[in-house]
């Protein structure tokens, strides 16, 4: 199936009216498709795994600016961001960047 708008407002509008779900979208149509997804109040992925460029030409320098744009993204379409309502951007980063801890484990100082 083509990784398109209309593809997925097909596929979303056959979804019971209490469904869980989430955009995957690989390569090019990974963040029209997300914040599309956003904005219909679907869940969101981000990483590497799903795209290797931040914007037409700009490579991601790793996970850590795909997963903030689409906090970003989250944020503007007035979704809730799963574990970290409220939290400050050093908050989220701390959070992320620790990584002798798996994520949700470890509390921030603002937590505290």
């Amino acid at each position: 199936m083509a990784a398109t708008a209309d593809n997925l407002l097909t596929m979303v509008r056959r979804l019971p009216a209490d469904a869980i779900w989430q955009v995957i979208a690989i390569g090019r149509s990974t963040f029209e498709l997300t914040a599309i997804g956003l904005a219909l109040g679907g869940n969101a992925r981000a990483g590497l795994e799903d795209t290797l460029h931040l914007r037409r030409g700009v490579l991601a320098d790793g996970n850590l600016p795909l997963v903030e744009r689409t906090v970003a993204l989250a944020v503007v379409t007035n979704q809730v961001v799963d574990g970290v309502s409220g939290w400050t951007w050093e908050d989220l980063r701390a959070e992320w960047m620790c990584l002798t801890h798996p994520i949700g484990t470890r509390r921030s100082s603002r937590a505290q």
